[in-house]
């Protein structure tokens, strides 16, 4: 059964532990992708005594949680860009670092020496 299905025909109160948890993975998901694609997330709430309610959910903390996750997202793959787009010396520094550690170290304090004279 789908996991939005369950919800339809329960009150969350009635659901176990892990649905919660399923329905809040699969919320994230949908508000990345509509994130992504520019659009606003709200969702329409009938109460049995107040009447039918419209939120913006980005006030609510699954929303915001969401977006800081997409937010990390972003900000690894770009780091991950700078990593392969910046200068080849730097990424044959890393190429090596992973090879041979200590011949970076051997390098940069050779250059602290130059440096310094």
């Amino acid at each position: 059964m789908d996991i939005f299905e369950r919800v339809k025909e329960s009150k969350v109160s009635e659901m176990s532990h892990e649905e919660i948890l399923r329905l809040k993975e699969a919320v994230y998901k949908i508000v990345e992708e509509m994130e992504l694609n520019g659009e606003k997330v709200t969702i329409r709430a009938v109460h049995k005594k107040t009447g039918t309610h419209e939120w913006i959910l980005e006030q609510f903390p699954i929303i915001r949680e969401a977006k800081s996750r997409q937010r990390l997202k972003r900000e690894t793959e770009r780091r991950k860009q700078i990593l392969w787009d910046d200068s080849g010396d730097f990424r044959k520094m890393v190429e090596e670092s992973i090879l041979n550690p200590y011949s970076v170290l051997r390098k940069r304090n050779e250059a602290k020496s130059d440096s310094e004279q």
